[in-house]
């Protein structure tokens, strides 16, 4: 049996959803923005949905992997950071001692030089350091 091609609505325009009139069920529009290009299909509850969103706390998706500067500047609030970036991160701290080159001094370590994670503020200062992206 010969295979018919099948042409999907497309559009440049970025974020631009189809109308659910436009699709039949099971059809996929494509958004081809160099911006944000997506993928939609009509579902059966007669709604047009993206395919490949993007990632939230709540919703499976598509995310982008945050550089090692991205994480230093702390801004991107949309990329995650990978454990390797996370762990770059934590060994550039320091700790133990004197802290590092704009964090505040932590009390992680003891007068030999080791360190010694206690549970107490350097553990939380390191952590409240990384999550709010720096320091105000």
């Amino acid at each position: 049996m010969p295979v018919t091609p099948y042409l999907h609505p497309r559009s440049a325009v970025e974020n631009k959803k189809p109308a659910a009139a436009g699709l039949q069920y099971g059809q996929i529009a494509v958004g081809y923005s160099a911006a944000a290009p997506l993928l939609w299909i009509k579902n059966t509850d007669n709604q047009v949905v993206a395919i490949n969103p993007l990632a939230t706390e709540g919703l499976a998706g598509l995310s982008k992997r945050a550089t090692q500067a991205q994480v230093l500047d702390g801004i991107n609030a949309t990329a995650y950071v990978s454990p390797r970036t996370l762990a770059e991160k934590l060994a550039s701290l320091e700790l133990g001692g004197g802290g590092c080159g704009n964090c505040p001094p932590l009390d992680g370590g003891n007068a030999n030089g080791d360190v010694v994670i206690d549970g107490g503020s350097a553990l939380q200062t390191i952590f409240s350091w990384i999550l709010d992206g720096g320091f105000a």
